[in-house]
């Protein structure tokens, strides 16, 4: 540290760059040259003749040995309190310049399944790395998510698979238990009283085909285009629906063998995939998809071949 330094320069030059602004914050902190140097990966020498560089603009000594180690000078206080001003206003600017770029929007179709699911994992997922995307998610019955898949209203969606307008690949597989109020007669007589979604709609008609193929009769005592109001409905004990087993559904029961139904198929999912041109959020965003899934329903099959 020079005891005889030139006057500074004119004061509208920089006093410091960034990187001698992260060398005197590395000494404050190892309060030894020799530690800053380790911690910045350079020499000894180099952080000696960085110091001297800084002192010499400043036309201040800045540090001085002291009994603990190297200490700063009263000047050298007032210069680390301005560098750390000065970089916590480059993060505030940089932060502000983020917030104001133009967003990123991904639409993503799910089904009311997913999103009772893996759903609130992707998301945190998902927004942890990509905070700057716009993300709409588009939810509920199959003939809805199905057109906006048609009318590429989505860039990617989980769903059923059933008959869909677009290239989907095998997601994972859940067995599809029945469920209702625990209390129902065991067994369920003749006609089964069925809580369903809406015409037109798949899971519907497969209940339908399944009792049909067993020779037993039904009537639909309930129907709803939401999955909440067929929760409330089977809550309240009107009848009994198909639900895969990995589907939380609060205050009602899976129904064993004691309730007398046929076995429903499984429930099988499809990732419907982006388009070939899909931006890197898109992809990003089917990627978290797959781990999701992965990680919500252990023990059930992940499909990875072409649908």
């Amino acid at each position: 540290m020079d005891s005889h330094l030139a006057p500074p320069p004119d004061p509208l030059d920089p006093l410091v760059n960034r990187d001698q602004m992260r060398l005197l914050l590395a000494i404050v902190e190892a309060r030894s040259f020799s530690g800053a140097a380790a911690a910045l990966g350079i020499s000894q020498p180099a952080v000696s003749q960085q110091v001297k560089r800084i002192e010499r603009a400043a036309g201040r000594t800045l540090f001085r040995r002291g009994a603990a180690g190297v200490e700063l000078t009263a000047d050298g206080e007032a210069v680390v309190v301005y560098v750390r001003a000065m970089l916590a206003l480059a993060e505030d600017l940089r932060r502000h310049l983020r917030q104001n770029e133009t967003p990123i929007r991904i639409a993503v179709g799910l089904s009311e399944d997913f999103c009772r699911t893996a759903l609130p994992s992707v998301l945190w997922l998902f927004m942890r790395d990509h905070p700057q995307v716009q993300l709409r998610v588009v939810s509920g019955a199959f003939e809805m998510l199905s057109d906006a898949i048609a009318r590429h209203a989505v860039d990617l969606a989980v769903t059923r698979r059933y008959a869909l307008p677009r290239a989907a690949t095998p997601f994972w597989s859940d067995e599809t238990s029945w469920v209702g109020r625990a209390d129902l007669p065991q067994p369920i007589p003749d006609p089964v009283p069925l809580v369903v979604p809406v015409a037109p709609s798949p899971a519907r008609d497969s209940l339908f085909e399944t009792l049909r193929a067993h020779r037993r009769s039904w009537r639909v005592a309930f129907e709803s285009a939401s999955l909440a109001g067929i929760e409330a409905a089977l809550q309240a004990g009107l009848g009994v629906c198909g639900a895969p087993r990995s589907m939380p559904l609060t205050g009602v029961a899976q129904l064993d063998a004691r309730f007398g139904l046929p076995p429903l198929p499984d429930a099988e999912f499809v990732l419907v995939e982006p388009e070939p041109d899909a931006g890197e959020a898109v992809l990003a965003f089917a990627e978290v998809l797959r781990q999701a899934a992965a990680w919500s329903f252990p023990g059930h099959e992940l499909g990875d071949g072409q649908g």
